[in-house]
């Protein structure tokens, strides 16, 4: 599946075409994204969200899958989350700040390295806020039940979603890494309240728009000026030239 985004006024248009050629425009409020570390054998994820503008029934915005990734390697992974990230207006990454060890007086390690990657980028990365994974665990089977998630079928984490059995939820938890991944994000969701971004993208479009104006009419009025210049410059070279009797 193909995927791109565009920012507008009504908000973050999203652009999917499928290995069918099947287009689809879906507009979200926001994008965010959550990312789990490489945990071998267990691959590292990063899935990405975003939440609708238009309300269901039930006056929700539903969550609607943009994209996911597995990867052995830390490196490719942040490398393509950062594409990601940037391709879809991504505005929020939630990442397990405990993931990192101290080497000779400095942290590093997973989330020292995933804040390397993506500070040149306009990201926010934040700690997990799922302290109890029983909350992410019921939101996610209570948003499914509302049919507020939208999740295409042939992902890693429809697969798991199909998968998962209640043991696996209190004794193998850690092996879904999909799953722990929707649930760091919906809790993220419901817990981290952010700015309307729409909003404040208008109001930056809008003063962006102003200064243009002002930049536009600087710029006319120093052609002008020029112009003004040019014409006295002329005139001056006129009343010259008469006064020496039409003769140069």
């Amino acid at each position: 599946m193909t995927i791109y985004a565009e920012q507008s006024k009504e908000g973050f248009i999203i652009h999917r075409i499928t290995e069918e050629g099947k287009k689809e425009h879906i507009i979200c409020l926001e994008i965010r994204g959550t990312i789990v570390y490489p945990n071998l054998p267990l691959p590292g994820y990063y899935l990405i969200f975003g939440k609708k503008k238009d309300m269901d029934e039930k006056g929700k915005h539903p969550l609607v899958f943009l994209t996911e990734e597995e990867q052995k390697f830390q490196d490719i992974l942040f490398a393509r989350l950062k594409e990601d990230v940037k391709k879809l207006f991504c505005h929020t990454v939630y990442a397990d700040r405990t993931k990192g060890e101290k080497l000779g007086g400095k942290v590093k390690g997973f989330y020292i390295d995933l804040h390397k990657t993506l500070k040149d980028i306009n990201v926010r990365l934040c700690p997990l806020m799922d302290k109890n994974p029983d909350y992410g665990v019921s939101l996610i089977y209570k948003w499914r039940e509302n049919k507020t998630l939208d999740i295409p079928k042939e992902t890693i984490l429809s697969r798991e979603l199909g998968i998962i059995t209640e043991e696996d939820l209190n004794e193998n938890l850690n092996k879904f890494y999909a799953f722990n991944a929707l649930r760091f994000l919906i809790v993220g969701f419901e817990r981290d309240r952010s700015p309307n971004l729409i909003e404040r993208f208008n109001r930056e479009l809008e003063a962006a728009q102003k200064k243009e104006s002002r930049d536009r009419l600087d710029s006319l009025s120093r052609a002008a000026w020029e112009e003004h210049d040019k014409i006295k410059e002329q005139r001056e070279l006129e009343d010259e030239y008469e006064r020496e009797g039409g003769f140069w």
